[in-house]
């Protein structure tokens, strides 16, 4: 299905970008 290759591809780019502002989150808080 289609759809459901799509729906994956979003949802794997929306919890990489998620983790990577968890993971940039600190560093930016420790350079202030």
């Amino acid at each position: 299905d289609l759809n459901n290759i799509l729906f994956k591809c979003e949802f794997l780019k929306l919890s990489l970008e998620t983790s990577g502002v968890l993971l940039t989150s600190p560093v930016k808080l420790s350079m202030f």
